[in-house]
C-alpha cells in the first residue's frame, strides 16, 4: 500500500523495491509498453478529447498483447485497473476489436483480436499483486525520464537494468562490412545458434538491411536502432542488397518490430548521411508520379493509402528543408518522422512501389555501371529525381533548389562520376527491374538522355 510504502526509511524502501524488482524477474515476467503523447494527441489529432485518448492507448495496448501472444500461441486473461466509468468504454473497444479488428502500424491493415480471453477484468490494483508489481515497474519507468533525480528513482532503474543483464540474456556482435547476401548468410550463421532470439540492426543502411533481411529468413524478430537517417529503410520492410554479381536487389520483407530512433544519436551523424537521407525522401515525388501513371496506363494495383503517405513524407522533408540543412533538432526529428513514414507507405503498399520508381532505376543503374563510386544511394537518387521531374514534365527546378538548400549533390560531378556514366544510366534504367515508371517499357534514347541531363544541369 503507497501509505506504508511511503513511511519506510529510502535504504529500507530501495531494498523493499529490490525484492519485488527480483520477484518479477525470477518468475519471467514479460513487460509490454505502450506511451502516448497525451498533449500531442489532444492538441492535435483527437479535440481535447480525454475519452478518445484512453480509447486509443488502450486499442494500441491491446492489439500489441493479441500479437505478443500470437508469437507465443498463448491465451490470456487481461486483468486491469480499476477505471470507473471508462470500464464499459473499454470492454467495449475490446468486443469490437475481436468483430472489426485493429489498425495498428507497422501493418496499418486490419486484424482480429483473438488470443484475450472473456472481457478484461477490472479490480483496483491495492486488491492485487499482479497489477501492483506492474505499477511499480512502469512507475520506475516514468519517473526516470520524467524527474530522473527525485528520490533515487535513476539508481532504481540502473539497478532495474542490470537485473535484465543479469539474467543471463546470451548476445552475439557481428560488424557488417557489406549489404550483400553473402554478408547476409553469415549473420544468418550466428542467429542459427539459438532457437529463438531477437536480431538488432543498429547503425546506418548496411547494418539494417542486413539484420533485416537475416531476421526475416530465419523467422526471428527485428529491432531497427539507427544512428543516421541516410535513406528510408530504417522502418520499411524492404532491404536492398547486392548478389554476387553486385547487382541491386530490393526484397520485401517485414518491417522492424520497434524503431528506436535516439535523436541525440542521430544528430551527431555526419552531415553528408542526412543530405543523403533527405534526397531519398524528395524522390518520393517523382516515385510517386510513376505510381499513378501505372495505375493509368497498366491498371496497376496501388493502394492510394500508401500514395498519401509517401506524399506526407516528402511534404515533412520540404517544410523542414532549412531546419535539416542547419542540422536542428527540430529538422532532425522531421526527417526521422518522414523516413518512417516512407517505410509505413511501403508496409501498407506491400512493396516499394510508392516509394520507388524512375529515380530509384537511375540509382540502380549507377551502382551497375559504376561499382566503384563513393556516392551515396539517397544522392543518387536526388540527381535522379531531377532528371525525372524533367521527363515527368514537373517543375525540376524547384526539386534541385531543395536538394541545394541542404547542401545535396545536384550534380554528376559533385557525385563523382563520369558524365557519360550518367548518360547511360539513364538510358538503361527500365531494364533494371519490371516496373513501369516514365522511362516507359523502351526506356529513353541515349541523345534524349544527354540533352535531358544537360538541360537541367546535370551533366556539362
Amino acid at each position: 500500500r503507497r501509505r506504508e510504502f511511503s513511511n519506510l526509511k529510502p535504504d529500507d524502501r530501495f531494498k523493499f523495491v529490490e525484492s519485488l524488482l527480483k520477484i518479477l524477474i525470477n518468475y519471467g515476467a514479460i513487460v509490454e509498453a505502450v506511451v502516448i503523447d497525451k498533449e500531442r494527441y489532444w492538441k492535435t489529432y483527437l479535440d481535447s478529447s480525454s475519452d478518445k485518448v484512453k480509447r486509443w492507448s488502450m486499442h494500441i495496448l491491446l492489439d500489441r498483447i493479441d500479437r505478443m501472444l500470437t508469437k507465443r500461441d498463448s491465451l490470456a486473461l487481461l486483468i486491469y485497473d480499476y477505471e470507473g466509468k471508462k470500464d464499459s468504454l473499454y470492454r467495449d473497444l475490446l468486443m469490437e476489436l475481436r468483430t472489426k479488428g485493429s489498425i495498428y502500424w507497422p501493418t496499418l491493415t486490419s486484424r482480429r483480436v483473438e488470443r484475450i480471453i472473456d472481457t478484461i477484468l477490472f479490480t483496483p490494483s491495492e486488491t492485487s499483486y499482479g497489477l501492483q508489481l506492474a505499477d511499480l515497474v512502469a512507475y520506475i519507468v516514468r519517473a526516470k525520464f520524467e524527474t530522473p533525480d527525485k528520490g533515487g528513482i535513476s539508481q532504481l532503474f540502473k539497478y532495474l537494468e542490470e537485473l535484465l543483464l543479469d539474467y543471463k540474456v546470451d548476445t552475439d556482435i557481428h560488424i557488417i562490412q557489406d549489404s550483400t547476401i553473402e554478408e547476409v548468410n553469415k549473420v544468418r550463421k550466428i542467429i542459427s545458434r539459438y532457437s529463438k532470439c531477437t536480431v538488432i540492426g543498429l547503425g546506418g543502411g548496411k547494418s539494417i538491411d542486413v539484420a533485416k533481411y537475416s531476421s526475416f529468413l530465419e523467422k526471428n524478430n527485428f529491432i531497427s536502432i539507427p544512428t543516421s537517417i541516410s535513406h528510408d529503410g530504417i522502418a520499411s520492410p524492404i532491404v536492398a542488397l547486392k548478389d554476387k554479381e553486385l547487382k541491386p536487389l530490393s526484397i520485401f520483407t517485414q518491417p522492424p518490430e520497434i524503431v528506436i530512433a535516439d535523436l541525440s544519436i542521430i544528430l551527431k551523424a555526419p552531415m553528408k548521411l542526412l543530405r543523403s537521407g533527405y534526397a531519398d525522401i524528395i524522390g518520393k515525388i517523382t516515385s510517386v508520379r510513376d505510381a499513378y501513371l501505372a495505375i493509368k496506363m497498366k491498371n496497376e494495383n496501388i493502394n492510394e493509402y500508401s500514395l498519401f503517405l509517401a506524399k506526407t513524407s516528402y511534404k515533412i522533408a520540404i517544410k523542414y528543408s532549412y531546419e535539416i540543412s542547419s542540422k536542428s533538432l527540430p529538422g532532425i526529428k522531421a526527417l526521422t518522422e518522414a523516413a518512417i513514414t516512407s517505410g509505413m507507405a511501403m508496409s501498407v503498399a506491400g512493396s516499394s512501389r510508392p516509394c520507388s520508381g524512375s529515380e530509384h532505376l537511375f540509382s540502380h543503374a549507377l551502382d551497375k555501371l559504376f561499382p566503384e563510386k563513393k556516392s551515396l544511394h539517397g544522392e543518387q537518387v536526388g540527381i535522379g529525381t531531377i532528371i525525372m521531374a524533367y521527363f515527368q514534365g514537373i517543375n525540376w527546378k524547384q526539386i534541385k533548389n531543395l536538394l541545394k538548400v541542404v547542401g545535396a549533390p545536384t550534380t554528376a560531378k559533385e557525385l563523382g562520376i563520369p558524365d557519360e556514366i550518367v548518360v547511360k544510366a539513364i538510358s538503361i534504367a527500365h531494364t533494371l527491374r519490371k516496373r513501369y515508371t516514365i522511362l516507359g517499357e523502351s526506356g529513353i534514347e541515349e541523345k534524349a538522355a544527354e540533352k535531358a541531363a544537360r538541360i537541367v544541369g546535370v551533366i556539362e
